[in-house]
């Protein structure tokens, strides 16, 4: 249902018509997941209407646009009845939540949906499961300029910083959010390891992440030949 919940707030902020990011798989394949939820929620009597459009990609049919009308009694209760049993999302980062920019590999960028859809459920579960998986990502995004992650990631932070100054604040930064991954339990759960138990620590360390998974990706995307 959560991407459900996502259409809702869309079309609640005004927006009527969606279409696919960019031509890219990822895009395209998310962008067929939200034309789903949107024909469900019509079905189900969230939506008033639902008038997708179907055309054939290189042999395949895709949804390629979508026009919704706006919500119904039934869809605003529901998100009613979300706001009553969820936590809110600190201000700071709910437009980066969907807004994160991909980074061309599938893996990564499943990751961060994952990720990113884990960390809004209210349950300590899945905000240290979004975590894990986030840290994940950035694992796998350093060996994307180069197999070696040490040099990857230094690729990623020089093309992030325009001064050296800057460029050492990442690296501090960076430097810092590796050792928490391995000394705490998000990526080892080794005895000498510590346990994460208050759920705001989670809500903490996902958000330094994210903020900088976020300038990383920007960056890698602007560096792109």
């Amino acid at each position: 249902m959560d991407m459900i919940e996502h259409v809702l707030r869309r079309v609640q902020s005004g927006e009527t018509a969606f279409k696919p990011q960019s031509e890219s798989e990822t895009d395209i394949q998310q962008f067929q997941e939200l034309v789903d939820a949107a024909i469900h929620a019509k079905n189900i009597g969230y939506l008033r209407g639902c008038h997708p459009l179907k055309e054939s990609t290189s042999g395949r049919w895709l949804w390629v646009t979508v026009i919704v009308e706006n919500i119904t009694h039934l869809g605003r209760q529901y998100l009613a009845d979300i706001e009553k049993n969820s936590r809110t999302i600190p201000k700071v980062i709910p437009d980066s939540l969907f807004g994160i920019p991909t980074s061309g590999d599938a893996h990564i960028d499943e990751m961060l949906r994952v990720a990113n859809e884990s960390f809004r459920k209210p349950d300590h579960a899945s905000r240290k499961a979004a975590v894990e998986k986030m840290w994940d990502a950035w694992e796998r995004l350093k060996t994307i300029p180069d197999s070696n992650p040490a040099q990857g990631n230094n690729i990623l932070l020089s093309n992030a910083a325009d001064d050296p100054k800057f460029h050492e604040l990442l690296k501090n930064e960076a430097d810092q959010l590796h050792k928490v991954g391995n000394d705490f339990h998000i990526r080892h759960f080794k005895t000498d390891t510590t346990e994460i138990t208050r759920i705001e620590h989670y809500d903490y360390l996902f958000h330094r992440l994210l903020a900088l998974m976020n300038l990383l990706l920007v960056s890698l995307r602007k560096n792109k030949p």
